[in-house]
């Protein structure tokens, strides 16, 4: 859907633009047609810093990758089918129960999480 990449180090902005520039044009990854550009880029010219109790080699540069995807969708629907599996046979229930949770907020999560699916069909469909 969307991603940012944050860089440290001395990184070539022409070398960010030209990889940036070969995943849009090669349709290596798929943006949302509502998000403009697709891609929020930061550049940091100090090198990463490693913390001295790291077993870590100091590095030159580093780059960082965040970013929401629609693969995240099939956990969803797996944790939802799996929790209405074993709600319909009321296990574990007890437990929760036991700690003060009420039936009704099992429905308004399990109503939660469709409405989120839902919502990452929507963009898939787009």
């Amino acid at each position: 859907m969307s991603c940012c990449f944050i860089y440290r180090g001395d990184v070539a902005h022409r070398d960010i633009f030209n990889s940036l520039n070969e995943l849009k044009t090669k349709n290596k990854i798929k943006l949302c047609k509502w998000i403009s550009t697709g891609f929020k880029v930061g550049v940091n010219a100090s090198k990463p810093a490693i913390p001295s109790n790291f077993n870590m080699n100091p590095v030159e540069q580093s780059m960082c990758m965040i970013s929401n995807s629609t693969t995240v969708i099939q956990p969803f629907i797996k944790t939802t089918d799996d929790f209405l599996a074993m709600f319909k046979k009321s296990a574990f229930v007890h437990w929760y129960q036991g700690e003060g949770l009420e039936t009704g907020e099992f429905d308004e999560a399990i109503s939660y999480m469709c409405d989120v699916i839902e919502e990452y069909n929507k963009v898939i469909e787009e």
